[in-house]
């Protein structure tokens, strides 16, 4: 998914944890655009948690959404519980595009209505 991104022109950080998240995150000087993650994450976290984390640590809600490979119920209904929307992996290309101009686009709207 990084090359992906990464050939549509997106600079791609990435971790494997939220601890992994921010230190990658710290060479920049702003938060990140958006967050994509992977719905469950080691040591029993989840993508909300890590968002969240990340929401917190920049002071700001910064656009995401969650991925995911589990076809369990629980997933879909937490991020749907908690306002994000969830892609069942493999996600297709285009989903993925329609998702990132879809979060990209209402953060944009947010910013001027602000």
């Amino acid at each position: 998914m990084g090359g992906l991104l990464r050939s549509w022109g997106c600079r791609v950080v990435t971790g494997v944890s939220d601890t992994a998240a921010l230190t990658s995150l710290a060479a920049h000087d702003e938060p990140p655009d958006l967050i994509i993650s992977d719905y469950r994450l080691p040591d029993g976290k989840t993508g909300i948690d890590v968002i969240e984390t990340l929401r917190t640590t920049y002071c700001t809600q910064i656009p995401a959404f969650l991925i995911s490979g589990d076809t369990n119920p629980k997933p879909l209904r937490e991020a749907r519980t908690n306002g994000y929307h969830l892609l069942h992996k493999p996600v297709d290309p285009i989903t993925l595009r329609a998702m990132l101009n879809r979060m990209v686009t209402r953060d944009e709207i947010s910013r001027v209505s602000q």
